[in-house]
């Protein structure tokens, strides 16, 4: 092996090794800070760094199946404040087939349409 292969084998594998330690920095070690993309709301504000709490779908999933995860994740924390507020918009009315033609517009049967 030449000397420029080795030294070039040796950055590629320090570059390897710096990546895998600041992935694990990132996400064992709780450094998640840098993942937020924005200010987190005032009534999230405890869990903005569980993201595990609402990102609940497998790491390499398609988008839409994140979306739809990721929803029944705030339905899931939220369903009895919205039964007990009588919602005024409950999912179960934007799920009739007469609403089919918006869904591609505004898809209002998932929270993150309008709650960013």
């Amino acid at each position: 092996m030449s000397r420029k292969a080795f030294f070039r084998a040796g950055w590629v594998l320090m570059t390897l090794a710096a990546v895998g330690v600041a992935l694990l920095w990132m996400t064992v070690g709780g450094a998640r800070r840098i993942f937020l993309i924005g200010e987190t709301t005032a009534a999230h504000h405890q869990i903005e760094l569980a993201c595990e709490s609402c990102h609940t779908a497998p790491v390499f999933a398609a988008a839409a199946t994140a979306e739809q995860a990721l929803n029944k994740a705030c339905r899931n924390c939220h369903e009895d404040e919205l039964a007990e507020a009588d919602d005024s918009h409950p999912r179960k009315m934007f799920r009739n087939p007469r609403m089919a033609v918006y869904w591609d517009k505004l898809d209002a049967r998932l929270c993150t349409t309008c709650h960013a």
